[in-house]
């Protein structure tokens, strides 16, 4: 089970504002290979992925318009990525400090990756007039989206064999 929220707000001096909102709500199921019947295992599983993030800044014109390097303009963006299947592929590794044939509790880490599907990424302008075309945020939410699909995974666990 993972269930984690928290919001990043930031001001620069020269006004520039961001915010970025981060949802994360996952549960997973997991197979252990302990290789050798030793401490050092393989994973291999599933999460059911129900993150999210959302985010808004106000930036310089610039950062989306060259023509406009010089200008002091700013645009307000807001953004989300979400998942469209809440099905994610789990491989990776670990390392548990008890033997795989003791019963009791045990203590481990895992390094591993979620794989998800390519998220969806949206980015609109919410400026009073449109500055940049929307191509050329979609051209950022492309790039963003290849960010989303593998996602780093490090855990520290305590369980109970019976």
């Amino acid at each position: 089970l993972n269930t984690y929220s928290t919001s990043f707000d930031n001001t620069s001096d020269d006004g520039d504002e961001s915010k970025i909102d981060i949802n994360l709500d996952s549960k997973y199921v997991f197979v252990d290979w302990h290789v050798f019947a030793g401490s050092v295992r393989l994973t291999a599983g599933m999460f059911f992925n129900d993150n999210n993030y959302s985010f808004s800044a106000t930036v310089p014109a610039s950062t989306f318009v060259e023509e406009l390097k010089d200008s002091k303009e700013k645009v307000k963006i807001k953004g989300s990525v979400t998942f469209p299947s809440t099905m994610a592929t789990y491989i990776g590794s670990g390392w548990s400090w008890s033997d795989a044939t003791e019963t009791g509790f045990s203590i481990s880490t895992d390094l591993g990756v979620m794989i998800n599907e390519s998220p969806a990424v949206t980015i609109t302008e919410t400026s009073d007039f449109k500055v940049v075309k929307q191509d050329d945020l979609d051209k950022v939410a492309e790039t963003l989206e290849s960010l989303f699909i593998f996602h780093p995974i490090v855990m520290a666990n305590i369980s109970y064999r019976f």
